[in-house]
């Protein structure tokens, strides 16, 4: 003989009604999550840079997972040399951003000849 495999089917007003129990558990459960300021985040970041703990040390003294202390180290160090940009002179313009912007330019100064030319009267054709 071959087995028969059998299910419970549940009425929609059952399923419901478990569903609400089970989200009303759920939403006591449900828990916020942090938010950490820059200036912890730069604090403990730092931290990680010096070497003088692992990384999984200082994720418990803080309460942070390591992965997330790793993080922000990683973003310490990748953003650490913007410190230093921009000190001297004016920033340079990118080469693909020039000929855009002199085009508009260019654009402005026509429509303000125009006017000045329609106002005054004037035509030079």
């Amino acid at each position: 003989m071959s087995e028969v495999k059998t299910r419970k089917v549940h009425t929609r007003e059952f399923k419901a009604k478990v569903g609400l129990e089970a989200l009303r558990g759920l939403m006591s459960e449900v828990k916020t999550r942090k938010v950490h300021t820059p200036e912890f985040k730069a604090k403990v970041g730092l931290e990680a840079l010096r070497g003088l703990k692992t990384i999984n040390e200082i994720g418990q003294e803080h309460g942070v997972h390591p992965v997330q202390v790793g993080q922000w180290k990683k973003a310490i160090q990748e953003q650490a040399k913007t410190l230093f940009e921009g000190k001297r002179g004016p920033k340079p313009v990118a080469a693909h951003r020039e000929p855009e912007l002199l085009y508009s330019e260019i654009g402005k100064l026509k429509v303000e000849l125009d006017w000045l030319k329609k106002k005054s009267g004037i035509s030079l054709s």
